[in-house]
């Protein structure tokens, strides 16, 4: 499960659909909650951060996992997080 707070969350969501849409290949970094980019370099964590930036997370996977932790496993929630997805 991806643990990023809500409004983060949904901006990678928005972002990650309006790249996919002009065909951007697009890698998603998720931070520890309450971290950002600059904080990690700030503690000295530049190393960290350029390995994770190697290695990011598959934007579809992203809008999966992402959609699932949004709705509930019921019909109407699967139709929401299928709209989510498309």
């Amino acid at each position: 499960m991806i643990q990023t707070d809500e409004a983060g969350r949904k901006a990678a969501v928005r972002s990650v659909g309006l790249l996919f849409a002009r065909d951007v290949e697009v890698g998603i970094l998720v931070f520890p909650k309450g971290q950002d980019p600059a904080e990690m370099v700030e503690r000295g964590e530049s190393e960290r951060l350029k390995s994770m930036a190697l290695s990011p997370l598959d934007a579809f996977q992203f809008l999966v996992d992402t959609a699932k932790a949004m709705h509930p496993e019921t019909m109407t929630g699967r139709r929401a997080a299928s709209r989510m997805i498309c």
